[in-house]
């Protein structure tokens, strides 16, 4: 009773503080249930959504092949499908009210492998279809000149529709100047 009671309260200070009411949000239910369903009632007045839907740029830094302890997972491809699930479904922002840029480099290299291209006792890439998804969705994909470089990289070894940038740190910079804002998962 005493909690149920804090969360109305507090669920009502947020409402008054100018928190966005469900009215606009959400879309969908990336999960298919609703958040007072699913998370308990209140969590809807207690669920900020996005104020600015339109004109979203961010820039992704992808510096680490398997950041999840997992050979197959990764946690900046989650993070980027997570931020893409919550604008499209929870939202309904379309592409052209986004834009999404990975800038891959250091040890992020090998995920843009063309498993097509690769030599038969070559390593090859778990994460090839994922970045094809990413792709396919609008997100521009840029693997560094430098990491390129390194690894011995060349266009026929990359998949389809990954570009270059000279160097991904710079690269973040520029897009950070160009107004996108930069996530590090």
């Amino acid at each position: 009773m005493l909690v149920t009671v804090f969360v109305l309260a507090l669920s009502t200070a947020w409402a008054h503080a100018g928190a966005r009411s469900n009215t606009t949000c959400p879309v969908n239910y990336i999960t298919g249930i609703q958040w007072d369903d699913e998370f308990g009632y209140g969590a809807s007045e207690l669920t900020r959504c996005l104020e600015r839907r339109h004109n979203l740029k961010v820039v992704v830094q992808i510096n680490q092949l398997y950041n999840t302890g997992s050979t197959t997972q990764s946690y900046g491809i989650g993070n980027i499908n997570n931020i893409l699930n919550d604008y499209e479904i929870t939202h309904g922002l379309q592409d052209r009210d986004y834009e999404l840029v990975v800038v891959i480099h250091g040890a992020g290299g090998p995920m843009v492998l063309n498993n097509n291209a690769l030599e038969p006792n070559e390593i090859v890439n778990p994460f090839q279809s994922q970045i094809e998804a990413l792709i396919s969705k609008g997100v521009k994909v840029y693997i560094c000149h430098n990491t390129a470089r390194n690894l011995n990289l060349k266009v026929p070894q990359l998949i389809p529709g990954v570009g270059f940038v000279p160097s991904g740190v710079s690269a973040i910079i520029d897009f950070q100047k160009l107004g996108y804002v930069y996530l590090q998962p």
